[in-house]
Order: structure tokens, then C-alpha cells, then sequence
């Protein structure tokens, strides 16, 4: 309520009616007081989370009221719970500390300051008898009021750790074992320099230095190099530990990788078979100086947000406004967001009917968005689906919050079954009164290209299982990946026994040099196909010639490797080298037989010439009747003969490629008048071919009704 007027007239008012004053609305104001309670609700269980995780509890002390609050992790590393926990430090001091460790926890309550942290051991006993040793920081804090009244800090469980340290101190022989396999960072140093004498592999897991290259780096060149974390910033602490004062400090180092790692480091003065030394042993906080930063400034920003909250409870109703008004935006951005997906969502209650569905339900399915309110799982569900559906939904009923995917087939209301994808979960997570959704998908489609894809791959199987060829796939090594079963009857072996054997292993010896070319130029030519020819021995120790056709398994590279088709070409081979042969024979006796004929014709000629010539002597000298019919038998037997002789040597010259032709004119009137018939027509009509002769003027069409040669032009 706004307070009221000063002014001297405000006495003369008349009241202000309740309906007058400008009140904040109480619903209001308490559902946003509720909203601050939930939100430092999550923020605590944010911060008991990080204290699990690192290990850490954290406490608050009022050192007016002698109160003690624990967090969750501190009263479980006390083994205390909500109902046995102390709520006064008083009682802590005197019923959980050791008796002996009372002193060194007043002591550093005493030396609390808030502007640096004080730190103390002390043993505790649990509620179980167990004694733990405990690392305590604390930090003073001021009230509302700026008193230092209250004390903030965390504690830390370190006995297994002080336990490591006490047994390394405690045997010498012992020292090498621990050295080498403790789970913390350790050095030796030399007394005197600070160099570095051993390193353990913990310190080189932690700092990513190998052994060698740390001895020669040094402090130096493990420290973050800037103040206060840098090699001169150390030595005071090595002087310290090299007095016998053991020295215990926080670290900052710097890994090779670059980035920086805290370390909690502990220096003592040692000794090692019969040697002072300064052992060095550094554990990685990181976790933990996080853990403390978050829980400080988480601390902090609870405190601030509290504060803030409560003063911005008065203009809670406006801001509730402006959220409405941002909800309904959002509201609307995803209804927006859902009508137009491709998928749909349904709401469904706890009877399994559907009380809502997005509109993107009609292009699917071509039910109204209407239509399908109210309806139940016997309405639209195939009835060999129902109970696997229903079995799912009572599922996600008795789990609230999980989330289950199932197939079901479903009407569409041209009544197609169609296949959907259902991915469903309670709308609470902690409930299910309120409901289920379900985001839908067709995927019929999709699972009948998959059916059709896997089809075509059991088809391209069976073909290439039953393939005459061998069909056999190397990776990149060339050792084979996949043998066809016709390896079995091409080569003896099975596919079993060729899988990673490498196909140059079972090559004749004369072949792999080409075989090897070839290959290299196939990883060279990705997508590329070459073919090869070579011998291939089967099992029983036998070679075949095998013709080989094969390309790399990706267009772009060889790494999928290489797929081969080889096939047996053994007869082809044998045959094509028997015809080879055949043909050099054939050629030799026909060279042969021409020089047979060309050697006979000349033997045939010559004495061929002297009988014309003798018989054209007596066909010109005087002779009877009877004589010169007989010397004309002689000269047309005789001219026939050589005539068949010329031709003999004619055919010879043509065999062998050595044919001459004499150009000369004819009169091919004649030529043509020798011939029987000449006939030429086109594809649409008949064509005469016109033959001009040179001692008359006219032209006889051949093939013309005139035609000649024949009577059937």
C-alpha cells in the first residue's frame, strides 16, 4: 500500500474506500514468492550435486546463536543424517572432535579473516567409531547488519590421502612401490638445487610431460610462469621443506598441452637410502578449486538473488503480465510450429482416448482434427496391433516420465492401413493423471523402400552367390572381404578358406608383376574398370587363366576397397592359341602352294610357248586340209592351256597379295552384253541405268520394256 499524503489537506479527505486503494494482487504475489522457493530450491540441489560430485561438504556457522547448518555431503562424510546431525558448534566441538584436535580448530577459528581463507586438519570420529582426518577452509562472513558474525566453509574427507603420505614416510622399501603406482604427482628434488630427481607416471599423466622431458624442465617449467606461480615464487616453500618444515600450498602449473592445472602440492624432507631429499607430492583440484568457486559464488549469487527477488516482489504482477504475454507468444510460435510439421501430436488421456491432435493429422491420415477426438484404440487401430499398443501405453502409464517408441498400423479414413512411428511419454514427469502425448509419424513409405531395398539386395546376392563368374571383394591391403561360393567350383577352395588371403599369393609367378601394374593403376583411377588377364592356382595345385574385370568399391577412393569379377577362360585361351596355330599353318601351305603354282605355271609355260610357236609354223606353211584342221585343234588347245595357266598365276598373285591391274578403255555396250541380266532398283521405284555409246547417238534404258538382256526388266 502506497503510504499516505503529508499534505495539510490530507486530514480533510474523506477515507479511502478498500475498492480505492491500489493494492497488489495476493495470488499474485504469492505465486511469484513461490517461483523464488523453487528456483532456490533447484539451485540448492544444484550445489548438494556439485558438492557429491567433488567430494566436498560445506558448512555455515553463526557464531552468535553457537549454530551449525551441514550440507548433505558433509553429514554423509560424518556419517550423520537430518534426525542425529548437531545443530550447535558447540556440540560439534565436544562430541565429534577428537579431544586432542580441539586446540588446532580454536586456533583456526581465531585466525579467521574475510579476505583469505584459513585451512585446518583435524580428526573427527564418525557415528559408526571410525576416526577420519579431515581439511577444514573457512572464511569469515558478514551478516545484514555487516557484523562478521557468520562462517562459511567446506571440509574435505583426507585420510586415505594422509594415510598414503604416512606410509610413504613410514619404510623406505616401501617408497619405490608407492612412488611408482600412487595415484598422486610425486618428485624428488636435490636438496640443495631443487632440481628434480625422479618422476612418478602419475606426474606425467598429469602434466602430460614424459619422465625425461620433466627432470629437464624442472619446477620452472611445470609452473604457470606468471606471479604468484612462478619458479622464484616456489623456492621460498623448497627452503622451507629443505629446513624440515613440511610445506603444504596450493599450485598453479601449466600442462604441455597449454592449459593450466591446479595442484595441491605437499613438500617433506625425506630420506632416501641413506640421502636427504625433498619429496614432492601434488594432487589435481581442479574439480575441486571449481567446485569451491561454484559453491562460493553460487553461495553468493543465492544470497543476491534473494535479496533481489524480494525487491522486486512489487512489481511481481508486472512481470507475470509480460510472461503471460511471452508464454501465450510461445504458446502460439509452437502451435504454429506444430500445425505445420509433418508429423502430428496427439494427447491422450488415461482410458486411452484421444482429447487433442494437431491439424496435421488430415494430410496424413484425412481425418479432421474433430473426428478423431474422443476416439479410442478399437476405433482406428488394426486389431493384430491393440494389444501390443495397449500393453505400451499401460507401460508409460505405470512409469511416469519415461519415454517408449512402438509401430502400429492405423485406418486412414479412405481405409488404407498405414504404418505409424510413435514416440510417447506422460505429460508429467512424475504422473500420468494428466496424460500422454505422442508424437506420430508415417512411415510406410519408408518401410517399403526399406522392404524393396532389402529384396534388391538379397536379389543381387542370389545372383551373385549362383554367378558362373567368381565374385570376390578386397580391401584396401588386398586381402579379401567377401569369396562368391562359386570359388568352390572355379578353384576348389571355399569362401571360408580364401577370407583374408591375398589373391597375389595365388598367382603364377610370371603373372604378379602385370597383375601388381594393374592393380596400382585401379588405386590410381578410382571408379575406373580394368581388365587382366593371369594364371590362378586352384587348390589342387593346377593353374587357370582367369579373365578378370574389376573397379574400386567407391568413385572417389580405394580405402572401401576393390571388387573383381573373374572369370575362367582356360578353354578360350587354349582354343584361341590352337586357332592361332591352325592359321600359321594355314598360311605356310598356302605360301607353299602359290610358290607351287607360280613354279609349276613357269615349268607349264615354256613348253607350252614352243608348241603354239611350232603349230603357228605349220598352220602357215602348206598344208592339207586334215593337217590344218588338226594344227587348229593344237593352237586352241594350246591357247586354252595357257590361258588356264595365266589364270593359275593370276590367282597365285591375288593370294599372295600382288595383283595388278591394267587400265585401259572398253566398251562396256559389249561388257554388258556379255552379262545375262543388270538390274538395279531403289527402295521407292524402279531405275534404269542409261549406257551411252560412242558410235550412235541414241541410249537403250537397261531394264527398260527395249531391255536387251532380259525380258523380265
Amino acid at each position: 500500500m502506497p503510504p499516505a499524503s503529508s499534505s495539510p489537506s490530507a486530514s480533510s479527505l474523506p477515507a479511502a474506500s478498500p475498492d480505492d486503494v491500489d493494492m497488489l494482487d495476493t495470488a499474485q504475489l504469492r505465486e511469484a514468492l513461490r517461483s523464488a522457493h523453487r528456483e532456490l530450491a533447484e539451485r540448492q540441489r544444484h550445489l548438494e550435486l556439485i558438492e557429491q560430485l567433488a567430494g566436498i561438504g560445506s558448512w555455515e556457522i553463526d557464531l552468535e546463536r553457537d549454530a551449525i547448518r551441514w550440507s548433505p555431503e558433509l553429514k554423509r562424510m560424518h556419517g550423520f543424517d537430518d534426525r542425529n546431525a548437531p545443530t550447535r558448534h558447540s556440540e560439534f566441538m565436544s562430541n565429534v572432535l577428537l579431544a586432542d584436535d580441539v586446540p588446532i580448530v580454536n586456533a583456526g577459528m581465531s585466525a579467521l579473516t574475510d579476505d583469505a581463507p584459513v585451512t585446518v586438519e583435524f580428526r573427527a570420529q564418525r557415528t559408526d567409531g571410525e576416526v577420519r582426518l579431515f581439511q577444514a577452509r573457512g572464511l569469515l562472513r558478514p551478516d545484514s547488519d555487516g557484523r562478521l558474525t557468520r562462517v562459511i566453509g567446506t571440509s574435505l574427507d583426507i585420510t586415505d590421502r594422509r594415510r598414503t603420505v604416512e606410509a610413504l614416510g613410514a619404510s623406505e622399501q616401501s617408497y619405490r612401490t608407492i612412488f611408482e603406482h600412487a595415484s598422486d604427482a610425486m618428485w624428488v628434488h636435490d636438496l640443495e638445487t631443487g632440481d628434480f630427481l625422479a618422476v612418478n607416471q602419475a606426474a606425467v599423466d598429469m602434466y602430460g610431460y614424459s619422465v625425461d622431458e620433466q627432470l629437464t624442465l624442472g619446477v620452472a617449467g611445470l609452473s604457470a610462469g606468471e606471479a604468484p606461480y612462478r619458479v622464484e615464487d616456489a623456492l621460498p616453500f623448497i627452503a622451507g621443506a629443505a629446513a624440515g618444515i613440511p610445506q603444504r600450498f596450493e599450485w598453479l602449473g601449466r600442462r604441455k598441452d597449454g592449459h593450466l592445472i591446479w595442484g595441491e602440492v605437499r613438500l617433506r624432507r625425506v630420506t632416501l637410502n641413506g640421502v636427504d631429499r625433498i619429496l614432492a607430492t601434488a594432487r589435481d583440484i581442479n574439480q575441486r578449486v571449481k567446485a569451491e568457486q561454484a559453491l562460493r559464488q553460487a553461495n553468493e549469487a543465492l544470497e543476491q538473488r534473494v535479496a533481489e527477488r524480494t525487491a522486486q516482489l512489487e512489481q511481481a504482477v508486472a512481470e507475470q503480465a509480460s510472461a503471460r504475454a511471452a508464454l501465450a507468444e510461445s504458446e502460439e510460435h509452437f502451435r504454429r510450429l506444430i500445425e505445420n510439421s509433418q508429423d502430428y501430436i496427439m494427447l491422450v488421456d488415461t482410458s486411452a482416448r484421444i482429447t487433442s491432435v494437431s491439424s496435421s493429422v488430415e494430410p496424413m491420415l484425412g481425418w479432421q482434427p474433430s473426428e478423431m477426438v474422443g476416439t479410442g484404440p478399437t476405433e482406428l487401430l488394426h486389431p493384430d496391433d491393440m494389444p501390443y499398443v495397449l500393453g505400451v501405453f499401460q507401460s508409460l502409464i505405470e512409469a511416469p516420465g519415461t519415454t517408449l517408441k512402438l509401430r502400429y498400423r492405423i485406418r486412414h479414413k479412405n481405409g488404407e492401413w498405414r504404418l505409424l512411428e510413435s514416440v510417447g511419454r506422460t505429460i508429467s514427469p512424475h504422473t500420468a493423471a494428466e496424460g500422454v502425448v505422442a508424437n506420430c509419424r508415417d512411415i510406410t513409405d519408408f518401410v517399403e523402400a526399406e522392404q524393396a531395398l532389402r529384396e534388391r539386395d538379397e536379389r543381387f546376392r542370389q545372383i551373385i552367390e549362383n554367378a558362373a563368374d567368381l565374385v570376390f571383394i578386397c580391401d584396401a591391403t588386398g586381402a579379401m572381404t567377401y569369396v562368391a561360393p562359386s570359388s568352390m567350383r572355379m578353384l576348389g577352395y571355399t569362401p571360408d578358406e580364401m577370407l583374408g588371403t591375398r589373391p597375389v599369393d595365388m598367382l603364377h609367378p610370371d603373372d604378379i608383376a602385370t597383375t601388381m601394374a594393374d592393380l596400382q593403376w585401379v588405386s590410381e583411377n578410382p571408379g575406373s574398370l580394368v581388365t587382366s588377364r593371369f594364371r590362378f592356382r586352384r587348390k589342387d595345385g593346377s593353374y587357370l587363366v582367369m579373365e578378370n574385370v574389376g573397379r574400386t568399391l567407391s568413385p572417389d577412393t580405394i580405402d572401401d576397397g576393390v571388387i573383381a569379377f573373374g572369370r575362367d577362360i582356360t578353354g578360350r585361351r587354349a582354343a584361341e592359341e590352337a586357332l592361332a596355330r591352325a592359321k600359321d599353318e594355314a598360311e605356310r601351305a598356302n605360301r607353299a602352294k602359290s610358290e607351287f603354282l607360280s613354279r609349276m605355271s613357269h615349268e607349264l609355260r615354256t613348253p607350252m610357248n614352243s608348241i603354239l610357236g611350232f603349230a603357228q609354223l605349220l598352220a602357215r606353211g602348206e598344208v592339207t586340209a586334215q593337217q590344218g584342221k588338226s594344227v587348229q585343234h593344237i593352237l586352241k588347245a594350246g591357247r586354252h592351256l595357257l590361258h588356264l595357266i595365266n589364270e593359275v598365276l593370276e590367282i597365285a598373285r591375288i593370294e599372295s597379295g600382288r595383283e595388278q591391274f591394267s587400265l585401259e578403255p572398253v566398251a562396256l555396250a559389249s561388257v554388258l552384253d556379255e552379262a545375262e541380266c543388270v538390274r538395279w532398283r531403289s527402295s521407292t521405284a524402279s531405275r534404269c541405268m542409261v549406257v551411252r555409246g560412242q558410235a550412235t547417238d541414241s541410249c537403250t534404258p537397261i531394264g527398260s520394256a527395249s531391255c536387251r538382256c532380259c525380258s523380265t526388266c
